[in-house]
């Protein structure tokens, strides 16, 4: 099954069909305690770089990244049900990654909800660790916050 991922306009139908599953599937999974995600338009302001990811050519999932100085926001990780445990989670982690790194930002940071155990393997396994709320987020009973420092590659 070839992955492919690719910078798209999350206003296309299949990006935006991904970006409200993705909101659907948190309602369901955390209940009372989810707020709505981010807007559709929000995702396609210059400070944010959004992903689309296509198994066997289908959209399959999708990835943002929120700029803010040297930092970067992760945001609307998401991989529709019949493609789980394909890697395209893992594969949109590894790009988004590199987004930053082109961007030469410091650190990436997420903000996610303790109910989400896979998403939060799919994290840990991606080298992200615990870190305090940053930028609007408060700390909450079922919030966790994660970060991964970005080192400099040396020029090979």
């Amino acid at each position: 099954m070839p992955i492919e991922v690719q910078i798209a306009d999350p206003r296309l139908p299949e990006a935006a069909a991904l970006v409200g599953a993705l909101d659907q599937f948190l309602f369901d999974r955390c209940g009372a305690v989810y707020t709505p995600g981010v807007a559709v338009a929000r995702l396609a302001q210059q400070d944010t770089v959004f992903l689309l990811a296509r198994l066997d050519g289908r959209a399959a999932g999708c990835i943002a990244l929120e700029v803010d100085g040297e930092a970067g926001e992760v945001k609307c990780v998401y991989v529709d049900p019949t493609s789980r445990g394909s890697g395209l989670g893992a594969a949109l982690l590894v790009q988004i990654e590199a987004v930053a790194r082109q961007l030469k930002l410091r650190v990436i940071r997420l903000e996610t909800n303790r109910l989400l155990v896979e998403a939060l393997g799919l994290y840990k396994s991606s080298g992200m660790t615990p870190c305090a709320p940053f930028g609007r987020y408060v700390a909450g009973p079922s919030n966790l916050y994660l970060e991964k420092r970005l080192t400099r590659r040396a020029a090979a």
